[in-house]
């Protein structure tokens, strides 16, 4: 197989969040609607789901190969995307908040108190034992480069340690809460056994021993239109939505700032 740094770089890589009708705050829910839009636009331009743990296991990679990741493993994942996932054979990757399973995201800011839950454990064998790859997304959605070296240790180590517990499985992802990481983290991140770290669109220059700890992708968002969504996939003249999803990303702010004076975190 060729360098995977090479390999990766080529393969388009997808991120959704929510997938529901209801609207918050942000911008990163996408609704069924177009969440079926966009799998029936994968499937109708023969691409081919890959999940990170089947590149881990040496699996033969498909024509056409793309990897569609969903952070956070919000509910309407189970209730609004799994069923077309199976229905299309397709495959996903899920990053869960390992304590957050069963629970609302009070980790989130949301106007007027909205609130959304997270899968249950029995939602997350089954989507397991379905065929999609469960991924870290440390313990307690904290912003890593915030922490300490111990606790963001806790949150990385423990929520993999916590997974592959709960799954009999090995967790070979891990998705960095907010997309920030640093050197630190990504020390603590090779340490703890993982092979692949993704964030989606940031901008350094990783040493090459990390490039695969540090492996960029594109959020879908609810603003993207067909077009948007298929420069992304495609990755062609896609230089004015990566300044755009960059300025978007900024906004992110008003969660990291809730979670350093309140503490947040389970």
């Amino acid at each position: 197989m060729e360098n995977l740094n090479i390999l990766l770089s080529r393969i388009p890589i997808i991120n959704y969040h929510k997938i529901e009708t209801n609207r918050d705050i942000g911008i990163t829910t996408r609704t069924p609607k177009q969440f079926a839009d966009d799998m029936h636009f994968l499937y109708e331009h023969n691409y081919h789901t890959i999940t990170f743990k089947s590149l881990s296991d040496g699996a033969k990679i498909p024509e056409n190969p793309v990897i569609i990741t969903f952070d956070d493993a919000y509910q309407s994942f189970y209730v609004s995307a799994y069923p077309l996932l199976k229905e299309l054979n397709f495959s996903a990757v899920i990053y869960v908040p390992v304590n957050y399973l069963g629970c609302w995201n009070d980790w989130d800011v949301q106007y007027y108190g909205k609130r959304y839950k997270h899968i249950t454990k029995e939602e997350l064998l089954e989507i397991h034992n379905g065929g999609m790859e469960i991924g870290s997304h440390t313990l307690s959605h904290r912003m890593l480069t915030a922490l300490d070296r111990d606790e963001a240790e806790k949150e990385i180590k423990g929520s993999k340690e916590k997974l592959e517990s709960l799954l009999d499985d090995k967790i070979v992802s891990i998705s960095y809460p907010f997309s920030r990481f640093n050197q630190s983290v990504l020390e603590l991140t090779e340490k703890a056994g993982y092979s692949f770290g993704v964030a989606s669109l940031y901008f350094r220059k990783l040493q090459e021993k990390y490039q695969l700890l540090g492996i960029k992708r594109f959020n879908i968002y609810r603003i993207d239109g067909k077009k948007a969504f298929q420069k992304k996939v495609e990755k062609n003249n896609v230089q004015p939505l990566v300044l755009r999803d960059w300025l978007i990303q900024k906004g992110g702010i008003a969660t990291n700032i809730h979670q350093l004076l309140t503490n947040r975190g389970k």
